[in-house]
Parts: C-alpha cells; structure tokens; sequence
C-alpha cells in the first residue's frame, strides 16, 4: 500500500499507520507512506487515518515501457476480470514522471491506453466491455510512470480525498448556499498539526487529563473540530462514509468475500471507542474545553453547522470580536488544564489585504 499526505507531514502519517492492524515495513517517502498490509489494513486506514490524503494499493509493474504499444501490453498482463466486471464502472489516470519516452508522456493520452488495454481484454474474454465513469467510479486506478518503469495502482479511497470528513456541508453538497470559509484549512492538515502537540484520545469521558484548546482565529472551526474527533477518539470514517455503498473496496469482485464482515467488525469497533456522546452528556460537569473566538460574525455559522454535522458541537463555545481583546474565563473551563493556543493566521496574499493587524492582534 501507498498513502498520500501534505509535505512534511509524512513522519505524523507513519505513526498513524504503525498503529493500524496487520501492518509491517512502514517506510516513510516522499509525500506518502507505503507500508506491506492486509485486506483489513486497507479498511482500517480508510477508517482512522487522519493525516492521509489517498490509499492506493500497487497492483502491477512493468519495466522496459518505452511505448504505447509497451504500456498497452503491460495492462493488459494484468487479468482484470479479477477486478472488474462488465457491469461495474472505472476510472483510470495517469502520472507522468521524469524521462518517459514522448509517445506516452502525456498524461491524457497515456489513460487512454489504459482504458483501451482493459475494455478490450474484458469485451474479448467476457463479450462486453465496462463503462468508465469520471465522477462515482466502481474502480479507481492510477499510473505512475517514471523512465521507462510503470507502476499501476487501484485507488481505496476512491475519488473522494481521505482529507474530507463531509462535515462541512459544501463538501457533500454543490448547491449548499453554506460556502466554505475562502482560507478554510485542510482537515488532513489541521489534524496532522494537532497530533504533533501530542494531543491523543482520552481514555474515558470522566478523564480530565484534556487540554483547553484554544484558536482565537478560528475561521470554519477546523482545529476546533478535528481536535474533537482525536480527544473523542472518533474515527474520521465514521462521519465520512454514509453507507457500505461509499467504501469503494467493498465492491469489489476479488474482496466480496472477506471485506464486509471485516468493515462490520472494524465499524463496530469503531462505535465502541467512540466518545462523543459520553463527552457530550459531561460538558456540564466538566466544563468547556474547546473555544474558538474570530472577528467576522459570519465565521460562526460555519463552524455551528460543521461542528453540529461533525457531532461535536456542545463541546464548542464560540465567541466573536477581536483576538487582541479575546480572554478564556475559568468559569467555562472547569477542571481541564493546561491551555493549548492552535490557530491559522492570515498568510501569503491574505497579507496583502489588510490582514497584517491581525498578527498583532495575536
């Protein structure tokens, strides 16, 4: 397996995945992890990871690809109908690295053999060819070619980033008149940072060990949110996939067997762990401990309507005004301790548009 993440965020990825059932040789690469695993693995990662972006498991190499009649040959070694029948749909990309011969150097092109070389094999050994489908896809695939080598990958994660947890409602929605804050960050991103501080899951709901996180900028609330989702211990499937139908592997042909009893187990799992109702149910004894404060009042519905979806919010309290005059009251604390200041400041053209008194302000 290979699963993709932001630069310099790999080593946070590698813990996450060293923690995940059934895997060894973890290796850190460049903007990814790959690591040797099962079918279980695999479900898992699209479960819990929280710093992944895609989860694509290698599936053929060939070497010598100096051709499209090269590459043509090479998917069709491949015996897709241990893949793909030609009732389902696919999808099929190309990556172009360094030194690949002209004739297959460019990406739009090069996919189009690869679609060729499958539908053609299927229609020849099976009378009639699958369709492709460049939105809900029942298969993923992707090429990798770098000199005259080719990897060829299917996609677990499917055409949806693991970065989405569809808490925010533009993400599950085109038409949502609820747009998304216009310098939102990446939920991979803003948890990736979280786990750096050493922010982990309690180990109950009674456990007041939790940190006062606060983000006096706090925009969509994504910090706010995704540090919920850890302390709780909520795995980000739980909110991302809707029904079975949304795991791609779980319609695959060569997984039908083993990978829904194992996703049954691995979700029940899951549940279990879950602490959002019990924290929940003690944030009036406990007290708050998470606080988001920012300066436009328009911040605050998104946060609302995200945190809600996400299931976390009464364990938000939101405030608006300047972050230069934003004070935590003990009253709302409680018993948690100590105080962790998380936040995103504006950066890069932002700057340009006023936005640098808001670093004093911090």
């Amino acid at each position: 397996f290979f699963v993709s993440t932001s630069h310099g965020l790999e080593n946070v990825l590698a813990r996450e995945v060293k923690s995940l059932p059934d895997v060894k040789d973890v290796k850190v690469g460049k903007a990814g992890v790959s690591f040797i695993g099962t079918t279980k693995s695999g479900l898992a990662s699209l479960l819990w990871l929280r710093s992944g972006l895609k989860l694509m498991e290698k599936i053929g190499e060939g070497q010598s690809i100096q051709s499209k009649d090269d590459l043509y040959a090479f998917v069709g070694s491949v015996d897709w109908t241990q893949y793909l029948s030609p009732d389902q749909t696919f999808k099929c990309d190309a990556t172009i690295g360094q030194h690949v011969q002209s004739d297959i150097s460019h990406s739009h092109f090069t996919a189009l053999t690869i679609k060729n070389a499958i539908v053609d094999q299927l229609r020849d050994r099976m009378g009639k060819r699958p369709d492709v489908n460049l939105e809900d896809p029942s298969l993923s695939l992707m090429l990798y070619l770098h000199r005259d080598k080719a990897t060829l990958y299917r996609i677990w994660s499917g055409e949806q980033s693991l970065h989405k947890r569809h808490y925010r409602q533009e993400m599950t929605s085109p038409t949502s008149s609820s747009p998304i804050h216009k310098a939102a960050l990446r939920e991979s991103t803003a948890a990736a940072l979280l786990l750096l501080t050493g922010l982990s899951p309690l180990l109950s709901s009674s456990d007041s060990t939790c940190p006062v996180i606060v983000d006096p900028m706090c925009g969509s609330g994504t910090f706010l949110i995704e540090a919920a989702l850890i302390v709780c211990d909520t795995a980000p499937g739980l909110i991302r996939y809707r029904s079975r139908r949304d795991v791609p592997p779980l319609q695959w042909l060569d997984l039908e067997g083993d990978a829904p009893l194992l996703w049954k187990d691995l979700w029940k799992d899951a549940q279990q762990r879950d602490l959002r109702k019990p924290m929940v149910a003690d944030v009036g004894r406990t007290g708050t401990w998470l606080l988001g404060n920012d300066v436009h009042p328009g911040a605050q519905s998104l946060v609302l309507n995200a945190a809600s979806r996400a299931g976390v919010l009464p364990l938000i309290r939101l405030s608006t005004g300047d972050a230069a005059t934003f004070r935590v009251s003990p009253s709302l604390v409680g018993q948690h301790r100590p105080l962790m200041v998380v936040t995103n400041p504006p950066w890069n053209q932002r700057l340009s548009e006023g936005a640098e008194t808001s670093w004093s302000a911090l």
